[in-house]
């Protein structure tokens, strides 16, 4: 599987959404284990969005994550912990996102023009820093809600 930068992706997506939305990623609840080797969930609570990420809110909680853009919600997905490291894969997108209809789409489902701008990978990893979450090119772009 190939690695891809959080900030990067983000960034990919951003161009695809000039027109529309920035990618932003969603939480759907679904009670999955964040965590198999007993690290606390240091991801768990609200992250508010900087620099190119303004106007996106992440919320994760109980190994699920959504982030939403102004108000709308677009992905959905789940996490792990493993110290201060995060893995997170998006389980679903709505292709709202990118400008399109109001739609949302399984992974496997989503059509392969969307999966290339999110460089063909659903999962990804984050380093979580004091209250930043910082990409694998030590950039932040979101900071925890106090």
């Amino acid at each position: 599987m190939k690695k891809n930068s959080f900030f990067g992706l983000a960034g990919m997506v951003s161009l695809a959404l000039t027109f529309a939305f920035v990618l932003a990623v969603g939480m759907a609840f679904v009670g999955c284990d964040n965590s198999t080797n007993g690290d606390a969930d240091i991801f768990e609570g609200t992250w508010i969005g900087t620099g190119e990420r303004q106007g996106a809110t992440m919320v994760a909680a109980n190994g699920s994550y959504t982030e939403t853009f102004n108000g709308t919600e677009i992905i959905r997905g789940t996490y792990s912990v493993a110290g201060n490291t995060v893995t997170m894969t998006m389980v679903q997108l709505n292709t709202i996102a990118f400008g399109d209809a109001d739609k949302w789409f399984n992974w496997a489902d989503l059509d392969a023009s969307y999966k290339e701008m999110l460089l063909n990978s659903a999962t990804f990893q984050v380093t979580i820093q004091g209250d930043s979450i910082v990409d694998d090119e030590g950039v932040a772009g979101f900071t925890r809600q106090k």
